[in-house]
Parts: structure tokens; C-alpha cells; sequence
């Protein structure tokens, strides 16, 4: 199940009860943690739990410089992987929070909102 809704895997969902869904594993570097996170909530949902998620850190450049990962910094790949999981982690877990690490800020900081 790609991170993207797909209409004729969310039919098929509806029409099964056993069938599970899932896919490898999603390049996590190339989609931000939280919406990540809040695609396969929604189809874990619809599914009634039966989805199975995957994530990977990506080894094409295509794959890990989409959010300003560098391909050949093999540290800073693992460390912006690492914080994401981190961040859908808390999505998953946690039913209000706020995250804010050295590459996602959740929620965002913006001129009119006071930072404490």
C-alpha cells in the first residue's frame, strides 16, 4: 500500500475481512514523518487494523535528498531517518504533542505563535 490513498486498495478494504494490507517498507526520507504517519492512520482505520507498515532509509539519491538528506553523509541519512521515526512514533502513540528536533518541527514555528 503506497503512502498515497489508492481508491481501488480502500474498496478492496471495505470488501474484505481477513485480507491485510501493507507494502515493503516506504522510503521515509522522501514523505514528512507526520504525513506519513497520518496516510496509513487513516488506512488503518478503514481497515480495521489491518495494515502493515514499513519504513527504509532509501539509498537512492532521489529517495533521501527530497527533505535535504544528503545520499553520501551516511550520518546524517541515519540521523534524519532516525528523528522521523521518532516523530511518527509520537503521531501514533500520543493524542496531542509537539515534536521538535534538529530536522522536523511539529507543530511548525511561525511569527505570531509564542514559543515556550
Amino acid at each position: 500500500m503506497p503512502a498515497e490513498p489508492d481508491p481501488a486498495r480502500l474498496w478492496l478494504a471495505t470488501q474484505t475481512e481477513r485480507l491485510k494490507f501493507g507494502c515493503g517498507f516506504n522510503m521515509l526520507p522522501m514523505w514528512h514523518p507526520l504525513r506519513l504517519a497520518e496516510d496509513y492512520a487513516m488506512a488503518d482505520i478503514v481497515t480495521g487494523g489491518r495494515v502493515i507498515m514499513g519504513v527504509g532509509r532509501g539509498y537512492h539519491t532521489r529517495e533521501v535528498e527530497t527533505f535535504g538528506g544528503p545520499l553520501l553523509d551516511a550520518d546524517k541519512n541515519r540521523e534524519m531517518f532516525e528523528e522521523g521515526v521518532q516523530l511518527m512514533l509520537k503521531a501514533f502513540n500520543e493524542e496531542s504533542f509537539s515534536f521538535h528536533g534538529k530536522y522536523f518541527d511539529v507543530p511548525p514555528p511561525v511569527d505570531y505563535r509564542a514559543i515556550e
